[in-house]
């Protein structure tokens, strides 16, 4: 059994690399088809065993992924994008995963988890499920000029389920980059008309874009009868989505926004988002004690039942969670369970500042010494990152004690 691994490219020098290199211990051999690259991917990825082809740029990432798969020689295909990459665990775990299903001639693919990564701060922002791995056969290629997906004779592909097994770190997010991704596609998006998807793409694009009314006007089209079966469990999303731009739009307009989080409610009442943006508004009126209600059993459905939702983005906003029952919390005078949702909220995202100054604010009593101990058990001392954070942080913050001590150590790695 020979295995393909295939990746187009564009102007990828920062990546290539590491993707490449995920990929060398898993297949037989690797087509990189390039777009047009001004920069040294193509050089890289000779360099590194891959065969290069060169292909002009037509605005259609099928088309260009399909010319990789016309190269391809394996009985299985491994197609990841350039800021793609296998961790450590699953390059060992992914070729004997792919013998186990290759017997099992109703396996046409095997979906994989993708863990999504900020690229500037580190933090993992969400995972889902992705189908990157599938047999090699001419019936199944890539339909759609952009959001691309893989069809056998028009139809889905039969899928193993390797969630758990084997993990893709996609390093291609940021807020920056995202919406420049955003703009990108955006021209993309009105020529693919035809496609089913193309109201849900177009909202969650505009709603990265900030442009609320257009942001809710699409995904108001995506939740249309003849519309909604194409984006199934990705639905859940265009009510998220209606609710937020609704509150943004006209927050005064308190009657449409109590409607749209029933109609939520009616099928997704156990989805986190759906729970948080239902605490959003309450917190909003003013109603204190429910939003906080709200907020906790949005928390409480991520851990009963995040991972049986195929779409699920609620991890990449807890840390904003768990810092507004925080809030409201201090504001209902409950200081001590208000610091154990600041710590909660760093745990998620370790370097979010505001959080960590209301926390600092708790520390008013506390002697210097306990502090210091404190911090210096939620963060790693021998990190420069996160010795800096803490100089950056405590400087200023009332604690001269602290602040010299971590300017100190801070002065001591650079």
């Amino acid at each position: 059994m020979r295995i393909s691994g295939c990746v187009i490219t564009k102007n990828e020098e920062k990546n290539i690399a590491k993707c490449l290199g995920s990929l060398k211990p898993v297949v037989d051999e690797i087509i990189v088809v390039d777009t047009g690259s001004e920069d040294a991917t193509v050089r890289i990825a000779e360099e590194l065993g891959a065969h290069v082809f060169r292909q002009k740029w037509e605005n259609d990432f099928s088309k260009a992924k399909n010319a990789a798969l016309d190269r391809a020689r394996g009985d299985w295909v491994v197609f990841l994008d350039a800021d793609e990459y296998f961790d450590e665990a699953s390059v060992l775990k992914v070729r004997p995963f792919i013998e186990k299903v290759h017997g099992n001639r109703n396996a046409e693919g095997i979906k994989c988890e993708l863990i999504n990564i900020d690229q500037d701060s580190g933090k993992i922002i969400s995972s889902n499920e992705i189908l990157r791995i599938f047999r090699n056969s001419k019936k199944i290629r890539y339909i759609n000029r952009i959001h691309e997906e893989l069809r056998k004779n028009g139809a889905p592909l039969m899928c193993a389920d390797a969630r758990g097994v084997l993990s893709i770190l996609h390093t291609g997010y940021s807020a920056a980059l995202q919406a420049e991704k955003a703009r990108r596609n955006l021209e993309l998006l009105k020529n693919n008309a035809d496609d089913k998807k193309s109201a849900y793409y177009l909202a969650t694009t505009y709603y990265i874009l900030d442009e609320d009314e257009k942001a809710y006007e699409y995904a108001d089209m995506a939740l249309a009868e003849e519309a909604i079966a194409a984006i199934d469990s990705m639905a859940y999303k265009m009510h998220v989505i209606r609710i937020s731009a609704a509150m943004r739009i006209d927050p005064s307009n308190r009657e449409k926004i109590r409607q749209l989080i029933e109609e939520a409610n009616q099928k997704y009442g156990n989805h986190p988002e759906i729970a948080k943006e239902e605490a959003a508004f309450l917190l909003r009126e003013g109603r204190y004690e429910e939003a906080l209600e709200k907020y906790l059993y949005a928390l409480d459905c991520q851990e009963k039942y995040g991972k049986t939702w195929g779409q699920n983005d609620f991890p990449t906003v807890i840390h904003e969670v768990c810092f507004n029952i925080a809030q409201i919390l201090v504001r209902l005078k409950r200081e001590a369970e208000a610091l154990d949702y600041y710590v909660m909220a760093l745990k998620s995202y370790k370097y979010y500042a505001k959080a960590f100054r209301y926390m600092f604010d708790l520390f008013h009593s506390l002697p210097d010494e306990e502090i210091v101990a404190f911090l210096n058990s939620l963060y790693d001392m021998n990190k420069k990152a996160d010795v800096g954070f803490l100089a950056e942080q405590a400087a200023g913050c009332g604690k001269p004690v602290v602040a010299l001590y971590y300017e100190k150590k801070w002065k001591g790695m650079v």
